[in-house]
């Protein structure tokens, strides 16, 4: 089950009727021990349990003043499964850095952006949708952090796509490295990280596509379908004649 551009328009007649609140503007974090639930993930590639600290982790890096590969960004492609549109929640990344939080620094801003994929893998074009954040105060090794959208993203059924995600500036050495896997868990699909080799060139920055996955999940909300979904439409028609009525009764009144 999937939520799709009939459920959006729904909601934002929900939205209107209602007077909800709109989007905050910046994607909201958190950190969980638990993976994400299967109802909550459209994608799901998990790295076996055991194997996260394998040579092939990800990280990335806020202007690393030392080392061969300043990996800047790091990403994974993806394929929208399913014969509809989708509108997405967020995603969820797996952390694996080894190291005792508790007595390191790790930089909190970051950015996060949405790009169609090459089939390579790699972001193709403008970005779709761009945002940033705050990494949660306490970090811990092996635990899943959600990255919340600060509003819904429509992708096409079919449609080859990729996260980004990096730091916001560059203001000192700085890392954090998630899960990935050597294996492919996730064949429609690879990694990928955005780095130079001199940190002072940023001219010098090019994408590297990688034989293996990112442990992540795509997050989206199942919505009803059918006639739970005529049953919402009903619901909010009665409600805009109920509140019609209302303001005729108000107006006699006066």
């Amino acid at each position: 089950m999937k939520k799709t551009l009939l459920h959006s328009s729904v909601v934002g007649a929900m939205s209107l009727v209602l007077g909800l609140a709109s989007a905050s503007g910046a994607i909201i974090t958190s950190i969980s021990a638990a993976p994400p639930s299967a109802e909550q993930s459209l994608i799901r590639a998990a790295v076996p349990e055991g194997t996260e600290g394998n040579a092939y982790m990800m990280r990335y890096y806020n202007n690393y003043s030392s080392g061969a590969n300043r990996h800047r960004e790091i990403g994974q492609s993806f394929i929208v499964p399913g014969t509809d549109p989708v509108a997405i929640d967020g995603f969820v990344l797996r952390i694996d850095d080894n190291r005792d939080f508790s007595s390191i620094t790790v930089a909190k801003n970051f950015t996060f952006s949405i790009y169609k994929a090459a089939s390579n893998g790699i972001p193709e074009g403008d970005a779709i949708y761009v945002s940033t954040g705050l990494l949660p105060e306490t970090l811990t090794n092996r635990h899943y952090i959600t990255f919340q959208l600060d509003e819904t993203v429509v992708l096409e059924d079919g449609g080859r796509y990729c996260f980004q995600i990096g730091y916001t500036t560059s203001s000192g050495a700085s890392q954090l490295s998630f899960a990935a896997s050597g294996d492919d868990i996730y064949t429609e699909g690879r990694s990928f990280y955005y780095s130079n080799s001199n940190s002072s060139d940023p001219a010098s920055m090019i994408y590297t596509s990688a034989q293996r996955d990112i442990d992540f999940a795509v997050l989206y909300t199942p919505v009803p379908e059918g006639k739970t979904a005529g049953l919402m439409i009903m619901s909010i028609a009665a409600l805009g004649i109920y509140r019609g009525i209302g303001n005729r009764l108000t107006g006699r009144a006066k």
